[in-house]
């Protein structure tokens, strides 16, 4: 299995026939943390299951079922990097085959920064830069 050395933050890879984002990784814990990216009919339905809640309700709470971004990097624009349950067991992690655009990352963090994600991917994406 390939070790989290191999990736960084904001490097795609692919699981079980999806595409992750690699957030950061938690050893001592042998778990990684990844954003799923959803299919482009995927990401319109969970776009509109947000809008309309957010329309019907005037607020959307801080909850990992709202806590994504629509990306804009070529392979997967409009597609949603999902970070709803971001920890996964560290057998996910595997060779990246792309990496997200500059753009991309700082709302990715800025989300992970922002929401009701668990403490420790917090700290590690503080170090980042």
């Amino acid at each position: 299995m390939p070790t989290s050395t191999m990736v960084s933050f904001g490097d795609v890879f692919n699981y079980q026939g999806d595409n992750y984002v690699f957030l950061a990784d938690s050893p001592e814990k042998k778990i990684v943390y990844a954003a799923r990216i959803l299919d482009h009919q995927a990401s319109k339905k969970l776009q509109k299951l947000h809008d309309r809640y957010e329309f019907k309700s005037n607020y959307v709470p801080d909850s990992m079922t709202w806590a994504f971004v629509v990306l804009k990097t070529k392979d997967f624009q409009d597609c949603v990097a999902w970070l709803n349950n971001p920890g996964h067991d560290n057998s996910h992690l595997c060779a990246a085959h792309s990496k997200l655009d500059e753009d991309d990352l700082i709302e990715l963090k800025k989300q992970v920064l922002e929401r009701n994600l668990p403490p420790d991917l917090k700290e590690k994406l503080k170090q980042t830069t």
